[in-house]
Order: structure tokens, then sequence, then C-alpha cells
């Protein structure tokens, strides 16, 4: 059985402590996980923002790995190999949602297709400089993947079949005052639609484009049914080759694809926001993490402030608290930017524990054992209880647990 291949930890992620409940809410950090994973659901990234670290060693881990992706030329070799596993992913979805038969059993090859030349890419990547221990590790499995038996023999018949399949003419006339479509199998090159084209030339077709496109969705109508069972008659041993490669190679996508594909997506959406970030004038800068030592950071800002399209200042601020220093209490008037300012710490170190760049110049933090926040609620309706009380309840469960380690932000 192949290892488990993990970007985000260095041991299997299923024997390592997490903290599961952290301050997603009270930091805004809902609405800056919105921005970063929209339109990739399918990868459920908010699950492993929701499992923090306990290792240093494993966030240092993730920073290698998040580095390397900032060099354009290396970001673009992993993209492209998961556009082709994403194709290929999308050609299974295609063959799972198609009737049984002959469709089924293309769109099967065709995603055999899309995830060997997704293979075949990887090694792209490899060829270009990185120091992350994360992609030695993928790597080093892809390569011994890569070189089966298993997957040589999918190769190779995946790459006959798709030649076959590429190499067959035909050309079809259709009847249609007696309904009837008549196979010629023996066609030659030429561009059947020429004449056609001559006749339309007069209309301005690039609006619609000019091309007709058969067999382009799952459920056929009557005419390419009718196309399809003439094709298969003509050459039964072709497409009995096609439904043979099926039944020998059934669900091929190895897991540690899917889980290399979702793990980059993890770093590649996060850096992607922080670009489009950066294009507007705010800093990102990896954290310098100790496991002990004091809290400096250097023009912090408020990221899900700065998202904003509206937002058209913003203030940033900067702290410096030495090694012995626990405690730091922040007064000041109403709206003078407090929950700003606690919000702002509480960004810098939640995304600092997930191994990424923090909304900030530079920083220098202690690696924390988990970060619990206490923000300030409306009053419940018909409450019994005065505000200190309800405010001393929600805190006792809060304080329950607390580390040596742990950071208290309590607004």
């Amino acid at each position: 059985m192949d290892a488990r291949v993990s970007l985000l930890y260095i041991d299997d992620p299923l024997y390592t402590d997490y903290q599961e409940n952290l301050p997603i809410s009270d930091l805004n950090i809902d609405q800056i996980l919105d921005a970063v994973t929209e339109d990739l659901d399918e990868y459920r990234l908010r699950e492993i923002y929701r499992h923090k670290p306990l290792l240093l060693n494993d966030v240092e881990y993730r920073q290698a790995v998040a580095r390397d992706l900032l060099a354009e030329d290396f970001r673009a070799a992993i993209e492209k190999t998961l556009a082709l596993i994403s194709r290929a992913k999308r050609y299974a979805g295609m063959r799972d949602s198609a009737e049984e038969g002959v469709i089924a059993d293309k769109w099967h090859l065709d995603c055999a297709g899309a995830y060997c030349a997704a293979m075949g890419a990887l090694p792209e990547a490899m060829r270009l400089p990185y120091r992350a221990q994360g992609w030695q590790r993928l790597f080093a499995w892809a390569n011994g993947y890569a070189a089966s038996d298993s997957f040589q023999a999918l190769k190779a018949e995946t790459s006959a079949l798709l030649v076959a399949f590429d190499a067959y003419r035909f050309r079809i006339s259709a009847d249609l005052g007696n309904e009837l479509l008549i196979l010629d199998d023996d066609a030659d090159e030429s561009d059947v639609f020429a004449d056609y084209r001559d006749v339309f030339a007069r209309f301005d077709l690039n609006s619609v484009g000019q091309e007709i496109r058969a067999f382009a969705d799952i459920r056929m109508n009557s005419l390419e049914n009718g196309m399809l069972s003439l094709l298969i008659g003509e050459n039964p041993s072709l497409f009995s080759s096609l439904h043979a490669f099926r039944e020998r190679f059934g669900e091929f996508i190895h897991e540690n694809t899917l889980t290399f594909e979702r793990h980059a997506w993890f770093y590649l959406s996060y850096l992607r926001h922080m670009r489009a970030m950066e294009d507007k004038g705010f800093p990102f800068a990896f954290p310098v993490l100790e496991k002990e030592g004091g809290l400096s950071v250097r023009d912090g800002y408020d990221l899900s402030l700065a998202q904003m399209e509206r937002t058209k200042s913003i203030v940033y601020n900067s702290l410096d608290l030495q090694k012995d220093e626990r405690i730091m209490i922040l007064t000041g008037p109403n709206q003078g930017g407090k929950t700003t300012f606690t919000r702002m710490l509480g960004q810098i170190l939640f995304f600092a524990c997930a191994g990424l760049p923090v909304p900030a110049a530079g920083a220098r933090l202690p690696f924390v054992d988990d970060i619990r926040t206490h923000f300030a609620r409306e009053e419940e309706a018909g409450s019994q209880s005065g505000r200190l009380q309800e405010e001393l309840t929600r805190l006792r469960p809060m304080l329950r647990g607390v580390r040596g380690n742990s950071v208290l932000l309590i607004n």
C-alpha cells in the first residue's frame, strides 16, 4: 500500500492533534475565507483552516511549501497539473452521469487520458527549483507511482485506444427524405463542409461560431444515436476494446493525487488572494515563529476591512511585546479602533499558525497552542441576568483548558 502524501503535515494527519473550534467569526475570518475559497467548494478548504496544527514543525513545513509557490514558473507548472486533474475528474463525472454503454466507456477513456496527462505534466515542476520537504515527498511518490506496472499499463492502453479513435475517419450522408443515414468509413481528410460554408458566406457567423459538434453532451438525440449505431456496427472490435478497457481499469485516480490537488489549492487560493491584495498596496509577510518569544508586528492591518472594495484608507498598527510581557490592555474612546486592532492581531496569529503569509509588513510571533476569543454580544431579550453575569457566564467555558501558550483576545 502506498504511503499517504501530505503537503500539510509531516506525519499522517490521522494521528495529529487538532484544535477544531477556532474563532472564525469573531475575527471576521469567515469573510476572508469567503473571498479566498470562492468557487472552490469541492476542495473543502474551510475544513483545513478549522484544523490548526499543534506542532511548530508542521507550520514550518507549510511555510516552505508556500514559499516555493511564490516562484511563478513553479506555480504555473503545478497549476497545469491541477487543471488536468480537474479535467479528469470532470470526465469521470460525465461518465458516472451517462447511461451505461459506449458513451460512459468513452468518457472513462477520456478521463484516463487526462489523468495520464496530469501525471506526465508533474515532472515539469520537478525540474524547476524547489526546497520544501513537502514537494520532495510528493515528487518521490509520483516518480515511483509513474514507474509502477499498474500505471504503465494504464498509460500504454490509454494511449493506444486514444490513437485508434483519433485515427478513425468516416463520412455520414443523411437522406432526410427517406430518414436514412449512410456511413462511408473510407472517408478522406477533405473538408465536407466547404461547400456549405460557401453558401453561408454572406451571413455573419462569427457570433454563433462555425463549428458543428456531435456527441457534445451526455444525453444524445436520435440522430446521434443513429450515427453511433452505424459506427459500432462498422467497427465492433474498436468499441469492444473500449468496453474491455473500462472493465480492466476501474477507478484508477490515486488517493494521493486527489490529496495533492486539495492541499495545493489550499495554498494557491490564499496566495492568489494575497497577490490581489498586494496589487492594491497591502503588504504580506511570512512571520518568524518561535516556541517561546515576544510578539512583534510591523504595519499590520485588518484583512477583512482591506478586502472591502469601498475601503478608502486602512490604519496600520504595530506592536512589540517582550518575552516576559504576557498581558496587553488596549484602551481608548468608542470607534477608536480597539476592535479592529484586536481582530488584526487575531488574524495575524490565525494565518501564521496555518503556515501562511500574514497581513503585515513583518511579524515575529510566538507559536501558540490555541487562539480563544470573547467578543461582545447583543443582550438577549428577556434575559433575567445582568450584563456582567452574562459576560462572565460566557467567559467561563473559554477559560477551561487554557494552556500556557494560549492566546486570549477579550473585547
